[in-house]
């Protein structure tokens, strides 16, 4: 099959292996693996992590033939990026038999393969470059519809319009949040299972001696010292990270002060030396050297005293020698002017090094501050934890059970509060993160919006239009909410004045239903591939179309194959006539024998299809003359 630019048209019927082509194609990319967030109806929260598909599913070839496919293979060729790879894989189990990226043969592993793949296509993981396929590439009967499910959108478009390492920073601190949030609802779990065994054990507990009364003010104290000690191990990373980037200010600072006492030194140099027009380079130099580093070239001593004295002879329009005045020149008062801004862009320098100063003083010692707070703490958790289990060997057996719980859930909270104070830190941090992202990704959304309210208006009848409307979601079952990027649909009807907010797919018909998100998915590609060109394979399109609607959808996608060299896949049956008859249109007389892939002519018959030849083949007839 030679896809070129343009449609590509496999036709058959039920059983010929339109939907096996279809799948060859996808698992020639893919492999073996599969990331099992995308098998469900909505994204969610899950994790695009890939993983190996179980033994069964690798002979999904294999069963469908006699010999077990144990010499098949599949070798397709494809380009990303304006770079050829091509790929052959064993049909037999999906194994990697040869791989060439860019006319360079690769040992044939699968890390090697996806690792190219993944530099190719821009992604920072192999279960992003999946997201893209299934989402955008590969359009699935299975399929989900992406307009309507947000939290797809949110991972489509953080790895179609951010940077490599941005998407990378955004789902890895989006899982660390979610496997935290998890972490705290353990710990949660835990602790009220402790909190009722100990009210139990406390029950059972008749009298209360003078060691518990102790070990409950001892008990009291720990806790509120090692909460305590929590808290400020939270805070001494952020008083590390003020103190460090007060220090890169105090240092900058400083170079900036430094630049500029150099400027109004030469300054200084070029106003005096200019006072000699008619002396010897000796004495510029001599000169020059005592004001510009304070030092006599003639006996070496300080000369700092003598050095302000010239440059204040030469602000005052006084000969630097012999301080008798001088004609004020117009090249002296421009001196002058620029004297005086240098002389202002050092003070504004000494302003900022000193409040650089004076922050780096501050911020050490509050890192010090917390510092021996912590210590101070240890020291005494260290020292009262001796004393609590010098006591508790006093203690009756009863008493020592309900001491040994108490110590355990005190534990327990403490896991439980720094984990909450950690993952809030976390969700400030990545709440920050997002925001930022969200206007880089809008950027692009006024042209992905021209180029959906483009394709859904040939699809559609109705005004059909997107709007740009990040959705408020939380990561996880606690904590802020965040405003994610994603678009929702707007749309008229019969019912309506103006067209109106459809939240979900039910508000829709079927066939409205396919084109709206095929619509979005053509658009998302348009945008994302610029100037290049995209691929998209359509696996058996709606069929139950009237007549006209089949002809306007034919025409959209007849549209988009003439695009930039887009490359458009589509099976079908010969029953979708109207539809299928409308894309055959589409195709130049003296191309359709290269463009129409005939599974009646090169797949294995089914017995239907040598049952009915005669009636199947006066429809091929019709349908591609």
């Amino acid at each position: 099959m030679d896809f070129h630019s343009g449609l590509t048209l496999v036709i058959g019927a039920n059983g010929l292996g339109k939907t096996t082509i279809i799948t060859i194609l996808y698992r020639m990319f893919t492999g073996p693996y599969d990331v099992p967030a995308l098998a469900y109806r909505a994204l969610g929260t899950a994790e695009l992590q890939e993983t190996s598909i179980p033994r069964d599913r690798r002979l999904i070839f294999a069963k469908r033939t006699a010999d077990g496919a144990r010499d098949a293979s599949a070798t397709l060729t494809f380009r990303i990026a304006q770079t050829d790879v091509t790929v052959e894989r064993s049909l037999r189990d999906l194994s990697l038999l040869s791989a060439v990226i860019g006319g360079n043969p690769i040992e044939p592993t699968e890390d090697n393969l996806k690792n190219e793949l993944k530099r190719l296509v821009g992604v920072w993981s192999f279960g992003d470059f999946m997201l893209v396929l299934q989402q955008l590439v590969f359009y699935f009967e299975t399929r989900q519809e992406l307009v309507w499910d947000a939290s797809a959108q949110r991972e489509l478009l953080r790895a179609l319009f951010l940077s490599v390492d941005d998407a990378r920073t955004w789902a890895e601190d989006e899982r660390a949040i979610l496997r935290l949030d998890s972490h705290i609802r353990n710990l949660s779990a835990v602790r009220n299972r402790l909190e009722r065994d100990v009210a139990v054990q406390a029950r059972q507990v008749a009298t209360l001696p003078e060691v518990r009364t102790e070990l409950d003010t001892l008990n009291g104290l720990q806790e509120v010292d090692m909460a305590r000690r929590e808290r400020l191990n939270a805070e001494i990373d952020a008083a590390d990270a003020q103190r460090r980037a007060a220090r890169l200010r105090q240092m900058n600072g400083a170079q900036a002060r430094e630049e500029r006492y150099r400027e109004l030194e030469r300054a200084k140099l070029i106003s005096i030396t200019a006072e000699f027009p008619t002396q010897s380079e000796t004495t510029r130099y001599i000169i020059g050297q005592l004001v510009g580093d304070g030092h006599c070239l003639v006996c070496g001593s300080d000369a700092t005293r003598a050095a302000r004295l010239l440059a204040s002879r030469v602000s005052r329009n006084q000969c630097a020698l012999c301080a008798t005045p001088l004609k004020i020149l117009s090249r002296a008062s421009v001196s002058d002017k620029q004297m005086e801004g240098l002389r202002n862009r050092l003070d504004q320098a000494d302003r900022e090094a000193s409040a650089a100063d004076a922050e780096l003083r501050d911020a050490n010692n509050h890192y010090q501050e917390i510092s021996r707070t912590i210590d101070e703490l240890n020291v005494a958790i260290t020292d009262r934890s001796r004393t609590i289990d010098a006591l508790v060997a006093k203690l009756p057996p009863k008493e020592a059970i309900l001491h040994g719980k108490l110590s355990e859930l005190a534990g327990w909270k403490a896991r439980e509060d720094a984990s909450r104070t950690e993952v809030a830190n976390l969700r400030a941090a990545f709440k920050n993160f997002v925001d930022d992202k969200n206007l880089e990704i809008q950027k692009f959304a006024d042209r992905v919006k021209r180029s959906f309210h483009s394709y859904a208006k040939g699809f559609l009848v109705e005004d059909c239009s997107l709007v740009w409307q990040p959705r408020r979601d939380t990561l996880g079952q606690m904590g802020e909410k965040f405003d994610f990027p994603a678009f929702e649909l707007n749309m008229g009807g019969a019912g309506f004045i103006e067209p109106v907010r459809r939240s979900g797919p039910d508000q829709v018909s079927e066939s409205q239903r396919e084109f709206i998100d095929l619509a979005f998915r053509m658009a998302l590609i348009d945008v994302a591939t610029g100037t290049q060109s995209g691929s998209l394979v359509i696996d058996a399109p709606e069929s139950s179309l009237d007549m006209v609607f089949a002809k306007r959808a034919g025409g959209v996608l007849a549209e988009f194959a003439g695009a930039r060299d887009n490359r458009l896949v589509v099976t079908s049956n010969l029953v979708a006539s109207d539809l299928v008859s409308e894309l055959v249109y589409s195709i130049p007389r003296k191309e359709r024998s290269a463009r129409v892939v005939d599974l009646f002519e090169i797949a294995e018959k089914t017995a239907a299809v040598r049952d009915f030849w005669d009636e199947y083949k006066r429809a091929r007839k019709k349908l591609l003359t």
